[in-house]
């Protein structure tokens, strides 16, 4: 964390992200309660940038995390044989206007 300059917390949760934001505003007084005292290292951070994205514009990055979530996301990143089907659809998808746009 010293040596990181800043953090972006990014999440497809918009009241997820302001819940943060309100919980790191009033930390002073509240510095033992939760969800402060589990927020807290955030304040070690030069920055925090919050962004929010919104999850049919970022289904990549939300397939991956639900498949972490299911322990069901291993493949080797130094060969992409092994990418999960459904994740190659999701980037075909997501490229494919933008190609169109070239």
């Amino acid at each position: 964390m010293l040596e990181c300059k800043g953090l972006i917390i990014e999440s497809d949760n918009v009241n997820i992200i302001k819940f943060i934001q309100n919980s790191l505003k009033d930390n002073k007084e509240n510095v033992g309660k939760w969800p402060h005292q589990n927020l807290y290292f955030l304040h070690d951070f030069n920055k925090v940038v919050f962004l929010h994205a919104s999850r049919n514009c970022n289904r990549v990055a939300n397939c991956c995390a639900t498949m972490a979530l299911e322990n069901s996301f291993f493949f080797d990143s130094s060969s992409f044989d092994h990418i999960p089907s459904l994740m190659l659809d999701l980037i075909k998808e997501e490229c494919d206007p933008l190609i169109t746009c070239t």
